[in-house]
């Protein structure tokens, strides 16, 4: 049985995997604004994760799932089961990944993902001039509402906007697989080289909108 300790955010570590009651609290203190999390050493802004273990030099994970010897990873969001991966970015909802190594929206996870979508009979639109499209959108008057998917059919958060602008495919994409995922999806296959983390559509107003606006001006600047 483990003896656990804890900090003032429920993170925990095991005196019996540190090796001692000092080096577990030592492990503890590397955290930064972590919540929740177990075993973890040296990152940052993570929230939720459950039975990691192992994990080195992560940033802004959420909800990981018994992922462990993760090694510098950033912004994954609800991973399960994952396994030796190493320096992974923008991951989300990957299912049991293991022996990963310097991933970045790597082909076997793209797959993984549009495999998800065709299971439920759903394919993934492509939306052409993407960022220019949904920034032209969203920047009208009150059209943008990042507290709610869908508010009206002129008004949505920039995940409603992106399904929005996909027409009849994306409104079925999102019926499937949700706003959340089938924007994510629709954003990775309209543009492969600009990618747009899933955490972007938790934004405030103001922010999403800046964001918004930075990648409508290198799409245009690509375009020349």
């Amino acid at each position: 049985m483990s003896t656990w300790l804890y900090d003032k955010k429920r993170n925990r570590a095991s005196v019996e995997k540190w090796g001692s009651v000092e080096e577990a609290e030592r492990s503890l203190k590397t955290l930064k604004k972590c919540k929740y999390c177990t075993d973890c050493i040296d990152c940052t802004n993570c929230i939720e994760c459950t039975d990691c273990t192992d994990c080195i030099g992560c940033t802004e994970c959420r909800r990981c799932k018994e992922c462990y010897e993760c090694i510098e990873s950033s912004n994954c969001t609800e991973c399960t089961n994952c396994a030796k991966c190493k320096s992974c970015t923008w991951c989300c909802l990957c299912l049991c990944c293991f022996n990963c190594s310097f991933c970045h929206y790597n082909d076997d996870c793209y797959t993984r993902n549009n495999n998800y979508a065709d299971q439920y009979g759903s394919v993934i639109p492509i939306v052409n001039n993407i960022h220019r499209k949904v920034y032209a959108a969203a920047s009208e008057r009150s059209a943008l509402n990042m507290s709610e998917w869908h508010s009206c059919k002129t008004t949505h958060c920039r995940a409603g906007w992106v399904v929005t602008l996909a027409g009849k495919a994306g409104a079925e994409l999102e019926s499937k697989i949700s706003t959340l995922f089938a924007a994510f999806l629709i954003y990775k296959i309209s543009d492969p080289v600009n990618r747009v983390s899933i955490l972007r559509f938790y934004d405030s107003n103001e922010n999403a909108i800046a964001d918004m606006k930075r990648l409508a001006d290198l799409e245009t600047a690509s375009i020349g």
